[in-house]
């Protein structure tokens, strides 16, 4: 036989089907992808906050899972705030612009009290989500009450329900006129010990300018009112308020006989900072005939009250001072039921209701949900909306089974357009976008990738799957709990990953891991995640929250711990089966020799099976350090400062024998690799083998038959 050399590389990552390409792997494990076309260790994590004490304790022990992350950043960038929500309905915020000495700092709730009564549910769920607007964070979960925090406090957005609506009544003289009417009719009260003194003479007041006691002008009022919160949001307006009515009489000597209304206002709760009232006109005409209903029926802005105490308004403003009418339809309060949230064009979009409804907020009011801005999307029989992202020209809606676009601008009005029918998602948190790749999202059967500008821009916008390489591990996804995974991108290792359950766990506990400049996939285990966050900062951490107690908290990910909060950082790289022999041709591996980076007497070993069979050749792995015998390098932890020679980072060869005489005619091959320790860094090998020619092959069907079982 004639010995071939056989060069497979550059090494790319995992392929589950059936053909796959020599140079791919069948396990790629705890590897990352580098720009020099390698394959090198993955990182580690540990708790980014130790707690206090020596040994540090950990100050999320016995406070549950983490369930949701959210950062957000002010004063461009230079403050950072992480919030975090564990399992027993307590939310945190962490200043992540100062050194980590106080573990944490607890929010409160609305009404300034501790965070109590956060709705907890032990089935999979979509959990918390966030947005950032205008410097402040906005979090909903589809059962408790939308927060808003700005780094100091965490209050209530929006409003659910308009304000009560005033109780109004005249005002007039200490004496008034024969005929004077009010609504409702009162007493007069000359003393104020038990009761205020609800008449009393006026200079000014509303109606016309009377010349002569023995005019009179009939006049009528009504009010409503809205509340107003300290970022300007204001609440939907309330029902009207009942008719003052009353005669505006000439002046005599004891007076100019003119009136004015008392408003009693009502009053909100802690996030209500001001209040605005509102009037319609005089709804008599000079003749006292009650004018159309129409005219009655418009309120004009009169007064805004800037605090939350005054109970008692006196207005005697007339109609010519009044503001710009009130668009009732212009207001709106907080959706009940909000699950998903995004910003779009100066636009809050939410979600997840029972209805197919997606409702948007008015332009730069995040908080004002005018009753009228409302799409409807898909039909019912798709499934609820799981799902909402903001791409860069349109609002990406998911469904169940359905995924849909809404385009347009606050000008022009927005709109739903339809992108499929055949795909949707169920995982609210697995939705990312991979650079150069598109908005990939998490579906029933894997991963998918929605490419396109969704703009008329020549560029054709599709669903296209990204997972099929991974399709054994796809198929081992636990749909039941596909709400509980979760996807990020880590644009510093340039990699996207998916945490995901498989069947019988409810918690993720495989995070697949697509190196998009590359475009091939691998897998980590070991990494208890169930929330996963990068930094929006330029310092790009990964963070992720766990649901082990063993490792309970909040984690960072970098390639500069030497392990997984304990857990070994275990690489490997399984190739695929390596076809390079058949029934008319012999095939007998001699030799393997990896490139890899030279790491001193850190070993890496080696094993391999044939014909695909489940059992390795060797019964231990062959083990070779990762240097060159005859010019050693010094070796990290043992180099002597001023003594050895201090090396850059060098590529070298470790060759490995090959020996399957024992196992009969060899078709297949396939190779595991990984290093003894940790580091590892390989680029490739050749695979040397003799290969020849076999006679007087028989089908083994010819003279024996085929089964018919």
């Amino acid at each position: 036989m004639q010995t071939t050399s056989f060069t497979v590389g550059p090494l790319r990552g995992m392929d589950q089907r059936w053909k796959p390409s020599p140079d791919t792997g069948a396990r790629v494990r705890d590897l990352t992808w580098d720009g020099r076309d390698g394959w090198k260790t993955a990182g580690g994590y540990r708790r980014i906050v130790l707690g206090q004490g020596s040994p540090p304790t950990n100050p999320y022990a016995s406070k549950g899972a983490v369930t949701s992350l959210h950062f957000f950043t002010q004063h461009n960038g230079g403050r950072a705030w992480l919030v975090y929500e564990n399992s027993l309905g307590e939310m945190f915020a962490f200043n992540g612009s100062n050194r980590a000495s106080d573990y944490r700092q607890a929010l409160t709730f609305i009404d300034g009290t501790a965070v109590t009564g956060r709705k907890v549910l032990t089935t999979p769920w979509q959990r918390t989500q966030s947005v950032s607007y205008a410097g402040r964070l906005y979090m909903v979960n589809g059962y408790d009450t939308p927060l808003v925090f700005d780094g100091e406090k965490v209050e209530r957005a929006g409003f659910d329900l308009p304000p009560p609506s005033p109780q109004v009544f005249a005002l007039g003289n200490a004496q008034p006129f024969s005929g004077f009417s009010m609504t409702p009719s009162r007493n007069i009260v000359i003393s104020t010990a038990t009761t205020p003194q609800y008449y009393f003479k006026l200079d000014i007041g509303l109606g016309p300018v009377l010349d002569t006691a023995t005019d009179k002008q009939k006049c009528g009022f009504r009010y409503k009112q809205t509340f107003v919160n300290e970022r300007g949001q204001e609440s939907p307006a309330s029902a009207a308020s009942g008719l003052a009515q009353f005669f505006n009489r000439g002046g005599d000597t004891r007076g100019t006989g003119a009136t004015a209304v008392a408003v009693s206002l009502a009053t909100g709760g802690t996030n209500v900072v001001a209040r605005r009232l509102y009037r319609t006109q005089n709804v008599f005409d000079p003749a006292g005939n009650l004018l159309t209903l129409g005219f009655g029926d418009t309120y004009y802005f009169h007064s805004e009250i800037q605090d939350n105490v005054t109970t008692l308004f006196e207005d005697t403003l007339p109609d010519s001072f009044l503001g710009s009418a009130l668009v009732e339809d212009s207001l709106g309060p907080w959706p009940t039921g909000t699950k998903y949230l995004v910003s779009f064009k100066d636009t809050l979009f939410v979600a997840g209701a029972t209805t197919n409804e997606v409702r948007f907020s008015a332009p730069r009011f995040p908080e004002v949900f005018p009753p009228d801005n409302v799409l409807d999307i898909g039909d019912s029989d798709l499934g609820p909306v799981t799902g909402l992202y903001a791409a860069r020209n349109a609002v990406v809606v998911f469904k169940q089974r359905g995924v849909y676009l809404i385009k347009g601008d606050p000008v022009n009005g927005f709109f739903a357009l339809t992108l499929s029918k055949d795909v949707g998602c169920q995982s609210p948190n697995a939705v990312v976008e991979v650079p150069n790749v598109g908005l990939c999202f998490l579906g029933d059967d894997g991963v998918y990738a929605l490419q396109g500008s969704f703009e008329n821009e020549g560029v054709e916008t599709r669903v296209i799957p990204l997972s099929t390489p991974m399709s054994e591990v796809v198929k081992r996804i636990n749909r039941s709990a596909l709400p509980n995974a979760c996807a990020v991108t880590y644009h510093r290792d340039k990699e996207a990953w998916w945490a995901i359950p498989t069947l019988g766990e409810e918690y993720p506990n495989v995070v697949l891991v697509y190196h998009y400049e590359v475009g091939s996939w691998s897998f980590r285990e070991n990494l208890p995640v169930l929330c996963m966050r990068e930094t929006s900062d330029q310092r790009g951490y990964l963070l992720f929250g766990s649901y082990d107690s063993k490792h309970a908290g909040i984690h960072v990910y970098t390639r500069g711990w030497k392990d997984k909060d304990g857990e070994a950082i275990t690489p490997l790289f399984e190739t695929n089966t390596i076809d390079l022999g058949s029934l008319y041709r012999s095939f007998q591996p001699r030799h393997a020799m990896f490139y890899v980076a030279g790491y001193g007497d850190n070993e890496l070993t080696l094993n391999y099976a044939v014909n695909r069979s489940l059992d390795s050749v060797r019964p231990a792995v062959q083990a070779l350090d990762q240097q060159y015998p005859n010019d050693l390098f010094p070796v990290y932890g043992s180099a002597v400062w001023g003594t050895d020679r201090w090396a850059r980072l060098r590529q070298v060869v470790v060759r490995f024998d090959l020996n399957t005489q024992q196992q009969g005619p060899v078709h297949v091959l396939s190779l595991t690799v990984a290093p003894a320790k940790r580091n590892v860094h390989f680029f490739g090998f050749d695979l040397e083998a003799a290969t020849g020619e076999q006679r007087l092959i028989k089908p083994l069907s010819t003279p024996v038959g085929v089964s018919q079982r």
